[in-house]
């Protein structure tokens, strides 16, 4: 699942939820994770002719994870 959400003349496009094992200062965007938005996106919106190079910009965040007792993992997003 993913959004697309009109701002002005663009649309912010998201989300992808990529497993990063790195330091979070260092997080980007991956070319995996853009060419899913991108295929999605014409997919369901082909009218869109959306390129890589429409793209204006990219950002990445982390979101942490914590095991439980039971050793599932349980989420530590922010919700607000």
């Amino acid at each position: 699942m993913f959004f697309i959400i009109p701002i002005d003349r663009w649309s912010l496009i998201g989300t992808t939820d990529t497993k990063y094992d790195g330091r979070p200062g260092r997080s980007a965007c991956g070319y995996g994770d853009v060419d899913y938005l991108l295929n999605e996106s014409r997919r369901i919106l082909p009218g869109l002719n959306l390129t890589k190079g429409s793209i204006l910009y990219t950002y990445a965040g982390i979101r942490r994870w914590r095991l439980r007792a039971s050793g599932r993992a349980k989420s530590r997003a922010s919700t607000g």
